[in-house]
């Protein structure tokens, strides 16, 4: 299987703080890819990086074979690469239809976007039901499915999800989960970073585990679930990491 995505020995830095310290990863395409860590552990920072809103000091990152890391985050969306932010990143005053239709800004094939508009709102009934209502008013699980209907309306090579079940209900994380699910057997490529470190096992593919800024252990996700170590440091006790 081909990477997608290639990171290769990448730093990032806040100021003095070495956020990312020499961190190597790749994405095969059609893969569930997770990381896991701890809070701090620099997750979001590596996905921020990736997106184009923070640029290493050094090391490289290619998408497809082409080197992306100096590119801005439009440029970045423009290749493939989406990314559902922590926090869902919802237009609060603007309709559940209108923040479908963001998501497709940057393409210019306006009858399959109405077209793909459709099938995503069957996709997902929860939100076709409240087309019409603003974003701000939707729970926080739908406000999560909107934000990853609205990846999707990009047509996404690459969708990375940046803590999808944070905050939310049970049931509700058992429906995001479902839906990860369901785009990989659709072949959707997905780099996952998520607090409930079973789960996003449970559905990836392979998984990666940062500790203060560096990869601390690496192997498939069911191995990483079998490990000792793992099971230790974010499974114990019914725990999970953020």
């Amino acid at each position: 299987m081909s990477s997608l995505l290639k990171v290769d020995n990448i730093q990032v830095n806040y100021g003095p703080i070495k956020a990312i310290r020499d961190v190597s990863l790749e994405v095969p395409e059609g893969s569930v890819v997770a990381m896991v860590g701890a809070n701090g552990a620099g997750k979001s920072t590596m996905l921020r990086t990736i997106s184009g809103l923070l640029h290493p000091v050094r090391g490289s990152i290619e998408f497809r074979g082409r080197q992306i890391q100096r590119k801005e985050p439009h440029q970045i969306v423009g290749l493939g690469i989406v990314q559902v932010p922590e926090g869902r990143g919802i237009l609060t005053r603007m309709s559940l239809t209108e923040n479908l239709r963001m998501g497709a800004y940057l393409r210019k094939d306006g009858a399959q976007v109405n077209r793909d508009l459709d099938q995503i709102l069957e996709r997902f009934p929860a939100l076709g039901r409240r087309a019409t209502q603003q974003g701000g008013t939707l729970s926080g699980g739908e406000q999560q499915m909107l934000a990853i209907a609205r990846a999707l309306m990009a047509r996404p090579q690459l969708l990375m999800l940046d803590e999808p079940s944070l905050g939310l209900a049970p049931l509700i994380v058992r429906e995001i989960f479902l839906i990860i699910r369901e785009l990989k057997a659709q072949g959707i490529t997905v780099l996952l970073v998520e607090q409930n470190t079973r789960e996003a096992l449970r559905v990836a593919d392979y998984g990666y585990v940062l500790s203060v800024g560096k990869v601390a252990m690496q192997d498939t996700a069911a191995n990483l679930l079998g490990s000792e170590a793992v099971v230790r440091a974010y499974l114990g006790h019914g725990a999970s990491a953020a």
